[in-house]
């Protein structure tokens, strides 16, 4: 009998430490958002991650990963995801989308030949994405707004 009350007692610790619930019906409940201001160092970080998005017009690489904005800032990865989530509000995907979507936005605004063109030359790597990101910035299609 103790024997079995130390294993369940050591499984439910484990439960606990892993995320999930100690007993029937408990649930975990979400994080709220918190609208703290970002520290100094995310606020410089995020600096520099800006400058090196704008000096080398990175969001137009189609590959591009957070480690490579990392690398390109000099921060840690961890660093660089930390800068955009406090200072932007949102991931490293949804930041260079939007960058992207604004520089599609300038392009067809000067009169961009195709919406496939603008879509590879802003840094998607397809037609749905650019789609998907440029409704999510304007609230309107490509076509729509054209």
């Amino acid at each position: 009998l103790i024997l079995l009350t130390s294993w369940l007692a050591f499984g439910a610790s484990v439960h606990v430490r892993q995320g999930g619930p100690l007993l029937a019906g408990e649930q975990n409940l979400p994080k709220e958002p918190t609208n703290e201001t970002p520290s100094a160092e995310a606020a410089a970080n995020f600096t520099r991650i800006e400058h090196m998005i704008e000096a080398r017009s990175l969001f137009l690489e189609p590959g591009l990963r957070l480690a490579d904005l990392a690398d390109a800032a000099a921060l840690t990865p961890r660093e660089a995801s930390h800068a955009i989530n406090a200072c932007f509000g949102n991931n490293f995907s949804a930041y260079i989308n939007e960058r992207r979507a604004r520089h599609a936005q300038g392009l067809i605004d000067a009169g961009a030949k195709t919406f496939l063109q603008v879509a590879m030359a802003s840094g998607f790597s397809s037609k749905t994405a650019f789609n998907e990101a440029f409704k999510k910035l304007t609230g309107l299609t490509p076509t729509e707004y054209a």
